[in-house]
């Protein structure tokens, strides 16, 4: 037995011998539920079943043709082809709870027919594209799609591949890149309340945690904001700790 093909040998009955023998085989890869039936006539012991696939449960129905009659000799006879290396890689894959130094990465599993066995183990290696280090870790059990990485470095590229494994014999990898963030950077301005306003008059602003009101005659720390003067075509960057001094004009603004 092979993991493509089984071996069937039999004895002929000892009270009548018949003239030939049928088989009829059906087999289902036992990640799933679809069957395939197949019939052959006229074979004779020892006979190879073969064009099965690598993992696959089959049963088997042995007839002695006597005549115009059939006789079934074996009924049922169960049979799994070996295993073999997963030819499909996993599903995909998922990145979640993303931070400077550290995510998680979870992915789908390999697809039925593509495993050619059970699923035994994972291979993951993340490697820091700038420094080209690489980490690998042995992820045992088939159902385990899930790892935690930590110990990254923020503002990063890594890239995440992913091996899958049955006794030993290794699949195709998968591949994917994810950034961690630089949580150092400053928030972006949000929500500015006032879209068109007077030089003299108040904007409020929200950041990711704070709401704040600002005077436009205030210098303006840690913001940069850009106003455009009502009708006219000049573009003005204010910057930190500079002054708006265009008292009553009609000003449009956006702050960040």
């Amino acid at each position: 037995m092979t993991s493509t093909s089984i071996i069937l040998t039999w004895s002929p009955p000892t009270a009548v011998v018949p003239i030939s023998y049928n088989i009829n085989r059906r087999c289902r890869r036992v990640c799933e539920s679809s069957v395939t039936s197949n019939s052959e006539t006229s074979v004779s012991s020892p006979h190879t079943s073969t064009g099965i696939p690598p993992y696959s449960q089959c049963g088997f129905d042995l007839s002695g043709v006597y005549g115009a009659e059939l006789a079934y000799l074996i009924t049922n006879y169960l049979v799994t082809t070996l295993s073999t290396a997963p030819t499909a890689p996993v599903g995909d894959i998922i990145f979640s709870s993303v931070e400077s130094v550290s995510m998680t990465v979870s992915w789908d599993e390999v697809p039925c027919n593509g495993r050619n066995g059970p699923i035994t183990g994972y291979y993951l290696t993340y490697t820091n594209i700038t420094s080209n280090t690489s980490y690998t870790v042995n992820i045992t059990g088939g159902d385990n799609r899930m790892y935690n990485l930590t110990g990254l470095i923020l503002y990063t590229n890594y890239t995440v591949s992913i091996i899958p494994y049955n006794y030993n014999m290794n699949g195709p990898a998968r591949q994917e890149i994810q950034s961690t963030p630089d949580e150092s950077k400053p928030s972006i301005a949000t929500d500015l309340t006032l879209a068109t306003i007077l030089a003299s008059s108040t904007i409020s602003y929200s950041t990711e945690t704070t709401t704040t009101t600002t005077a436009l005659t205030t210098p303006l720390t840690h913001r940069r904001l850009q106003a455009w003067a009502l009708g006219g075509n000049a573009q003005v960057d204010f910057l930190t700790n500079n002054y708006i001094h265009d008292s009553g004009v009609g000003i449009q603004c956006k702050l960040w």
